[in-house]
């Protein structure tokens, strides 16, 4: 029981500070942002919530699911570098794609062609998301904690950072 609560506790700040990233650059956002770019924004984060669930189709939790019900850790290996790679060739499928459909589908729409190459890395950045995710769920099936919080933590102030040079120069 003790070894749950401290691994709970070491999963959970990691997680914790990651998810405070939103908290902080709201007055940031509302400073900066006019309610139009506020909702470019937003549709570019709805954006990044769907291309993050098509990247990962959920291979993570599969992942999760079948790690330890392997009897032998060459088997755990082999279930995990099954999940990463198929998330590697589900992101560079979604990105040749996305580099090709993109710039098409701006060029349709009328005044949105300053916005393509935002989409287009707006994607690119879901998609390391998911493949981040991935990795995430390997460390943490491993119980490799230290390895989960740096990659947490240094993922959400790589986040944060983008975020506030994105609203600032947007």
């Amino acid at each position: 029981m003790q070894s749950l609560s401290k691994q709970t506790l070491a999963y959970a700040a990691g997680t914790i500070l990651s998810k405070l990233q939103g908290f902080i650059l709201l007055p940031i956002i509302t400073r900066y942002l006019t309610p139009h770019d506020y909702g470019i924004l937003e549709t570019l984060t709805t954006i990044s919530f769907f291309v993050s669930i098509f990247s990962t189709l959920n291979i993570d939790a599969g992942i999760g699911t079948f790690y330890h019900e392997q009897p032998d850790d060459r088997q755990r290996r082999s279930i995990a570098s099954s999940g990463l790679w198929l998330n590697q060739c589900m992101c560079i499928i979604l990105a040749i794609t996305a580099s090709i459909v993109v710039p098409q589908f701006v060029r349709r729409l009328q005044g949105a062609a300053i916005y393509s190459d935002t989409l287009l890395l707006t994607i690119f950045t879901a998609l390391l998301t998911g493949t981040a995710s991935v990795h995430s769920t390997v460390l943490r099936l491993k119980f490799k904690t230290f390895h989960f919080n740096l990659m947490t933590v240094g993922g959400a102030f790589l986040t944060f950072l983008l975020s506030f040079l994105f609203v600032v120069n947007f």
